[in-house]
């Protein structure tokens, strides 16, 4: 593994950002396993606290534990197109950090 990738997991897993690339531009992402919150994106971004953070899951199986109450529609939308440009919103389940969960309740 590259130093660059080990830099990156330890950055994730002590809760900090990293930058990281997607298929049109850099991403600035953390790990919600470990970070407290999502305000160092919301910093570094600039970003008005009101507007939630997308997330990126590593398959369609986080719909199952981010999620409550998932469509069987949006489950098969996730096994078709991702990984890919899809945004699937759900409510957000007691598993997702609350920091992470903006006042509307789901996640995107």
């Amino acid at each position: 593994m590259s130093e660059s990738i080990e830099q990156a997991i330890a950055a994730l897993r002590a809760g900090q950002p990293v930058v990281f690339p997607t298929d049109t531009v850099y991403g600035v992402g953390v790990a919600v396993r470990y970070a407290e919150s999502p305000q160092a994106l919301y910093d570094i971004k600039r970003r008005d606290a009101g507007k939630p953070v997308a997330w990126l899951v590593g398959s369609p199986e986080a719909l199952d534990k981010y999620g409550a109450d998932v469509p069987i529609e949006a489950r098969a939308l996730a096994a078709s197109h991702w990984p890919g440009a899809l945004t699937i919103i759900v409510k957000a389940s007691e598993a997702a950090p609350a920091a992470f969960i903006p006042p509307s309740g789901t996640l995107g």
